[in-house]
């Protein structure tokens, strides 16, 4: 006696189904709860490539500690200026919603908002001076010439809805 397998047909049609059905829960399920991984970091790349060029080209340690030190402060500069964008796209947005906001309410964010955007500047311009004056004219070079340097904008500011 030879067991003949049905072989297509709605029966096999189905069990492809809830197998689908039920990876698809178990994928699902798993991701529930779980927070995004790639959460975003303004000027990632652009640090993590200083830090490194910082370890691999300045030879004094007390001048590499410095200098360190001073590329974490430019990341927290960084995300400050990530912060201050972003409070001003939700004041923006606010404004735009209320009908009965004033040209004087948007001169008063704008004018807020270049005030932070300033201060946050002239700190990033200094750290920059400060790591060249502890660095020499070569390895100035080697600190400065970024392989990441054309996506530093789109690493740097986010736009709405990011």
């Amino acid at each position: 006696m030879k067991f003949r397998r049905n072989t297509c047909g709605w029966p096999s049609f189905l069990t492809v189904l809830a197998l689908c059905v039920m990876l698809g829960l178990t994928y699902g399920c798993s991701k529930f709860g779980k927070k995004d991984e790639a959460k975003f970091k303004p000027g990632n790349e652009y640090v993590e490539d200083a830090r490194d060029r910082v370890s691999k080209n300045i030879e004094d340690p007390d001048k590499k500690t410095a200098m360190l030190a001073l590329v974490d402060q430019v990341e927290k500069d960084l995300l400050e200026v990530d912060r201050v964008v972003q409070k001003f796209y939700a004041n923006i947005g606010a404004l735009n919603d209320n009908y009965n906001a004033s040209p004087d309410e948007y001169r008063k964010v704008i004018s807020e908002f270049e005030a932070d955007q300033n201060e946050v500047r002239d700190r990033i311009i200094d750290i920059r001076f400060k790591m060249r004056d502890l660095s020499t004219a070569e390895e100035w070079k080697e600190l400065t010439h970024y392989r990441k340097r054309k996506s530093l904008y789109k690493q740097t500011i986010r736009q709405p809805g990011q």
